[in-house]
C-alpha cells in the first residue's frame, strides 16, 4: 500500500515574522511552490505561491515589509505518514487542495508534503 510517507517530498519551512519576498526567494531557491510556517517545532500555517500572488502582489502589499503570518493560510489540513495514498487524495480532493502537509504521528511535526502530482492516477 502507498501512503503519504511513500509520497511526500520533504517540508521546506520559514518562520512567521519572516518577509513575503523571503519566503518567495527561499521558495525559489527550494524549488517549491509551499513553504510550513512555523515557530520552533510548532507549524502555524503554510504559504503558497498562490498564497503570495493572490494575498500579497494582488493586495499591493510590500513583499519587503510584508511578514508572512500576514498572508499565510492558517488553517493546516494534512494528513500522517501512514495515511494511504487513496485516503490523502479524498482529503485533497474534499478540501480542494493541490498540497497536503504530513504530520509524523508521535511528535506532530510536519515531515513533508503531499501533491498532486506525486500521486499515482489510476489508469
Amino acid at each position: 500500500m502507498l501512503t503519504a510517507k511513500n509520497l511526500m517530498k520533504p517540508a521546506v519551512s520559514i518562520g512567521p515574522r519572516a518577509t513575503v519576498s523571503e519566503a518567495a526567494e527561499t521558495m525559489k531557491k527550494q524549488g517549491t511552490g509551499v513553504l510550513v510556517v512555523q515557530s520552533g517545532d510548532r507549524p502555524l500555517g503554510i504559504i503558497t505561491d498562490r498564497d503570495i500572488a493572490v494575498r500579497s502582489t494582488a493586495d499591493g502589499l510590500n513583499p519587503n515589509t510584508v511578514p508572512v503570518e500576514a498572508v499565510m493560510t492558517a488553517e493546516i489540513a494534512g494528513c500522517l505518514e501512514d495515511t494511504s495514498a487513496d485516503e490523502a487524495t479524498s482529503i485533497m480532493a474534499e478540501r480542494e487542495l493541490h498540497r497536503l502537509p504530513v504530520f509524523d504521528r508521535e511528535s506532530r511535526r510536519v515531515v513533508g508534503i503531499l501533491t498532486t502530482s506525486e500521486i499515482p492516477q489510476p489508469s
